[in-house]
């Protein structure tokens, strides 16, 4: 019996050689699946346009990118289950990747920067949206041009008064079947969301003592 740990040993290391050269085996045969690469532009936009006949709706066209807080903004409206179906009586929403960092260039849709050329600038900021009729004309972008003391410039997600003006300028144009309730619905929940905004980036503080008698109050 005292030889018998060296042969329990080697048996042991035999066995534990065998299953490793077996599992390198079955690893070999193992395949990764290939990455799934965004839809090219222009067949996003075709699919888009083909629903938009059938539909009898228009298209709306977003350029948005994963690093994009105003785009989360956006989404979370239009996901909002007050206006949610609002949007889908309305329109084939077509989302557009591009302007992405390094890291999720592969998130990209091919040919997403030529198209945002053409409906609005790529230098407009995101998210930068656009309204097609089924044959792909645009009728209205994002992009509100000047007037009186207004210098213009992408709507984005509206949160001052002339964006969310020129927002519901873009639903009264493009939304075939938007109602007058709707559209006042909007308004409400945006200005709503633009108070919230600019509350959270003035907030009011308390001094931590009185002020001293006829001092002022927070500066």
């Amino acid at each position: 019996m005292k030889h018998l740990r060296p042969f329990i040993s080697i048996a042991v290391l035999a066995f534990a050689a065998g299953s490793f050269a077996q599992e390198a085996q079955s690893n070999a045969h193992v395949i990764s699946p290939p990455i799934s690469l965004p839809a090219p532009t222009p067949t996003v936009l075709s699919l888009a346009e083909s629903q938009a006949k059938a539909s009898g709706k228009n298209v709306l066209v977003i350029f948005h990118a994963s690093w994009c807080g105003w785009c989360k903004r956006l989404e979370a409206f239009m996901s909002d289950p007050k206006f949610k179906q609002v949007f889908s009586d309305n329109f084939v929403t077509a989302k557009l990747t591009v302007l992405e960092d390094d890291k999720h260039k592969l998130m990209e849709n091919t040919g997403g920067l030529e198209e945002m050329d053409q409906l609005g600038g790529r230098d407009a900021g995101l998210p930068l949206f656009a309204i097609l009729d089924p044959s792909g004309n645009m009728i209205i972008n994002s992009v509100r041009p000047a007037a009186g003391a207004d210098k213009g410039g992408n709507t984005g997600f509206p949160s001052e008064a002339q964006e969310i003006t020129h927002f519901l300028t873009m639903m009264q144009k493009g939304a075939p079947k938007i109602t007058a309730d709707q559209l006042q619905d909007m308004q409400t929940y945006l200005e709503a969301q633009a108070a919230a905004l600019k509350a959270a980036s003035h907030p009011t503080t308390t001094p931590a003592t009185p002020p001293a008698a006829g001092g002022g109050g927070n500066h």
